[in-house]
């Protein structure tokens, strides 16, 4: 199994399967979206947690932003409030594609504001990199979706 990760595009792309495989195209598409569910499970619980795939803490925030966020009425510095002054970025995380062969995770860019939340992920992660997965995590998403898909009995 192979997981590319491209902050250019901020997303995932996986290819587990051998084409022509015993499982069907429609099988392997849900299984397809049960994995990119669960890379998305992993990356918010860790975002949540203030720690970088590597398990070290976020970088902390730079005193003129915690007082611009503390000015807003955010509480600074606690674990849970990383990346999330406003939730929509970290909401916007969604399965973009999937068929029986990849998926694709990213960010849906409706925002009221007008902004992209691809491009604001982008940005973050040039400071606090959150959107990947350490080669623990692709283990454990890749688990958690082969359980899912053996209790929907789909392998």
């Amino acid at each position: 199994m192979g997981m590319e990760i491209g902050v250019k595009t901020v997303g995932f792309d996986i290819s587990p399967f051998q084409a022509g495989g015993e499982l069907g195209p429609k099988v392997r598409a849900r299984i397809m979206q049960i994995l990119a569910i669960q890379v998305i499970k992993i990356v918010l619980a860790r975002v949540y947690k203030g720690v970088t795939p590597e398990g070290t803490t976020f970088r902390p925030y730079t005193p003129s932003y915690e007082r611009w966020k503390k000015s807003k009425g955010r509480k600074t510095g606690t674990k849970g409030d990383w990346l999330r002054f406003t939730g929509q970025m970290l909401g916007a995380i969604k399965p973009l594609f999937f068929d029986g062969d990849r998926f694709l995770v990213g960010f849906d860019s409706g925002r009221g504001d007008g902004k992209s939340n691809a491009l604001i992920a982008w940005v973050n992660e040039r400071t606090r990199p959150f959107f990947y997965l350490a080669e623990e995590e692709k283990t454990q998403a890749w688990q958690r979706a082969l359980a899912q898909a053996q209790q929907e009995g789909l392998i």
